[in-house]
């Protein structure tokens, strides 16, 4: 079953992110489910089989000046490494799309790191194409953490 994620699943959303490789502790993401929950232009939903969480999808909406219209993003999705190959990863993505048609949006992207070969496969097999490579840099701004 996919469902909206509530703040309750914050335990087992940050078990799932440390697969994806994005270790967090989990007041971090009690956090920020409390941030992305409560935004409207933020979507989240959980893959739930026997009352856990399985599985987890993340979208919003940018707004950016050199695209001609806002799209929707996909800035997360994860399926646990137990439950891969099932269909849940295509009833996460389904969700999205349904979200960001139910916005009125046409448009709907993602990133994936180059080393997410199988990713690649499964994004490919669900009608989505590589439109860019890019790099993307960062700077950290505050070394406190």
């Amino acid at each position: 079953m996919i469902r909206k994620m509530v703040q309750d699943d914050f335990k087992a959303v940050c078990a799932l992110t440390k697969q994806l490789g994005y270790p967090m502790l989990e007041l971090r993401m009690y956090e920020r489910l409390q941030c992305i929950l409560n935004r409207p232009e933020h979507g989240a939903f959980a893959a739930v089989l026997d009352g856990s969480v399985i599985g987890w999808i993340h979208v919003y909406v940018a707004h950016i000046l050199e695209a001609p219209v806002s799209f929707v993003e996909i800035g997360g999705l994860v399926v646990d490494e137990s439950h891969r190959g099932t269909g849940i990863g295509r009833a996460l993505i389904h969700a999205a799309e349904d979200w960001a048609r139910s916005g009125g949006f046409d448009d709907i992207r993602l990133r994936s790191a180059t080393k997410r070969v199988e990713a690649h496969k499964f994004y490919e097999s669900l009608g989505y194409q590589i439109v860019k490579t890019q790099l993307r840099f960062e700077k950290k701004l505050n070394h406190s953490e």
